[in-house]
């Protein structure tokens, strides 16, 4: 007789993780995602982040929100007012999380140019000019911008210096 392997058998490859939701049962997440039309990446993404079933299928994405400019002037998305003002989503969504007031993110011009205010409540005419007064490139203050540290870390935080060998 032939001694059984530890492998499992052909039958047994794709083993589907059934749950049930709304009285209905899913083999998985892309028959959910399909059934409720919500992109199957969108869809793990919450549920990895630890939202409810109910709410990752049925909350509207940040892009499809109504938002509001300045002026009073409605739009159906961010996206939508982005190509308003000519500029793209992402550099929209990426100036109004780092705490730019919506008329500056709005502007066409370049970002560094935006005039900013430091943690002491300083004005700078941008931020490469409040780097130099603090005496960072401006590089080093973006990435630890980006790392997420707070604008008076990013800014006060010693420059480390590299021993020469």
């Amino acid at each position: 007789m032939k001694a059984h392997s530890l492998r499992p058998q052909r039958s047994d490859k794709f083993n589907y993780t059934k749950f049930e939701y709304k009285g209905k049962v899913y083999r998985n997440y892309n028959e959910l995602a399909e059934d409720y039309n919500v992109p199957i990446e969108r869809l793990r993404n919450r549920i990895k982040s630890g939202m409810t079933m109910s709410q990752a299928v049925s909350q509207k994405s940040f892009r499809d929100k109504p938002v509001t400019d300045e002026t009073g002037r409605k739009f159906k998305s961010i996206s939508e007012m982005a190509d308003f003002y000519g500029i793209k989503r992402r550099t929209l969504t990426w100036r109004l999380k780092r705490g730019y007031s919506m008329k500056n993110a709005l502007r066409k011009d370049a970002f560094r140019k935006i005039p900013v205010t430091d943690f002491k409540g300083r004005e700078f005419e941008s931020q490469r000019a409040m780097c130099k007064a603090y005496g960072i490139s401006w590089d080093l203050y973006h990435s630890r911008i980006k790392c997420g540290l707070s604008q008076k870390l990013a800014l006060t935080k010693p420059v480390l210096k590299r021993k020469k060998s």
